[in-house]
């Protein structure tokens, strides 16, 4: 006994025009990972490879031998401007026009309430323990979602990702 669907298969096959046969590329075929893709499938690889050398640019500055490069690892020069760009952030703080709103959860936020912002602060706690962040980073991205609290309203949905990003600009 055949089936409704097998005998739609055979009718269909039946009345479709001969198909032509595609040929498969070998299963155990491999491609060179950042390899050159042809349209051609049986394209040669025999191109001679050419030896590339660099030129020297004459307009290039050479820097002197008594300018200071920092490294990274360079404590005297940490050591000078740490307390200047401490004093200058401070500073920045200070300006109204860098502080959030007194009342903006009240004012601007519709959907956030000082709940739902402490609860994103207590994950950020943990997110920054568990990736070993620095504090300044928590602080600073704290910072970012008062700031940007303060001015536009956002959705309880969004909140995390306030936060997240937040904490992605502060590191």
């Amino acid at each position: 006994m055949e089936t409704r669907a097998a005998a739609k298969r055979k009718a269909t096959a039946a009345a479709a025009p001969p198909m032509v046969a595609v040929q498969k590329q070998h299963p155990k075929r491999q491609r060179v990972v950042l390899g050159e893709l042809s349209n051609f499938p049986n394209a040669t690889q025999n191109k001679r490879k050419e030896k590339l050398q660099c030129r020297k640019n004459p307009n290039l500055k050479k820097p002197s031998s008594t300018e200071f490069i920092p490294s990274s690892s360079s404590s005297q020069f940490d050591q000078l401007y740490v307390s200047e760009i401490y004093e200058y952030l401070h500073a920045m703080e200070m300006q109204r026009k860098r502080r959030p709103m007194i009342d903006y959860i009240e004012k601007v936020q519709r959907e956030v309430t000082v709940i739902m912002r402490t609860i994103l602060v207590d994950w950020l706690v943990e997110v920054a323990e568990e990736y070993n962040l620095h504090s300044d980073t928590l602080h600073l991205s704290v910072s970012y979602i008062d700031r940007f609290l303060s001015v536009n309203p956002v959705n309880k949905s969004r909140l995390q990702l306030l936060g997240v990003s937040a904490m992605l600009i502060a590191a």
